[in-house]
């Protein structure tokens, strides 16, 4: 059976949709993207975190500078430990404004903390964690996470802190923990 121009067309069509499409998974899967998203319940936390309080607009760049400032300390080797931010849940906050405390997290060695910079300890008997080493691409976003977090905790009996710890590590991972109350 000779096949005519027009079913040609759709037959090169079909084949290239099928191609992307499987070029597009393999990718998709290559970066992580269909590893399970895990919540981990831990004990006993107690961290220390020296940054910089930042309250306002999400597109600013405020926010950007203060990042850039704590990350600049980090990679000098100034502060040894991993940035952090933790996200406040304020209820007055408008949709585009955002409480954060961008730091490093101190490590069991505490370095001298630079003028301007504030350290906050955070306890908890019991915390929630969730790792994600995907790639960045295809990583979900904190909103996502913390909505899994929150679920696992109602359905457990366990009432939250209205606060996100997320832990930036140097090869692009994150951990995102929640904290009991």
């Amino acid at each position: 059976m000779k096949l005519t121009t027009r079913q040609k067309k759709y037959l090169y069509w079909l084949v290239s949709i099928v191609s992307i499409a499987t070029i597009t998974v393999s990718v998709y899967h290559s970066l992580g993207g269909f590893e399970e998203i895990k919540v981990v319940k831990s004990s006993n936390n107690i961290y220390n975190i020296a940054g910089k309080e930042y309250k306002g607009r999400v597109k600013n760049d405020s926010v950007n500078i203060v990042f850039n400032e704590i990350r600049s300390l980090v990679i000098a080797g100034k502060i040894n430990g991993e940035m952090c931010v933790i996200n406040y849940h304020d209820e007055g906050l408008n949709n585009n404004e955002i409480h954060q405390f961008i730091g490093i997290l101190l490590g069991d060695e505490i370095s001298e903390i630079p003028a301007g910079l504030s350290v906050r300890e955070i306890k908890s008997a019991t915390t929630f964690k969730v790792g994600l080493g995907m790639h960045p691409t295809v990583m979900p976003n904190t909103e996502k996470i913390e909505a899994v977090i929150q679920s696992y905790a109602i359905e457990n009996g366990f009432d939250l802190e209205d606060y996100t710890l997320e832990i930036l590590f140097p090869d692009n991972s994150v951990m995102v923990e929640m904290f009991v109350k």
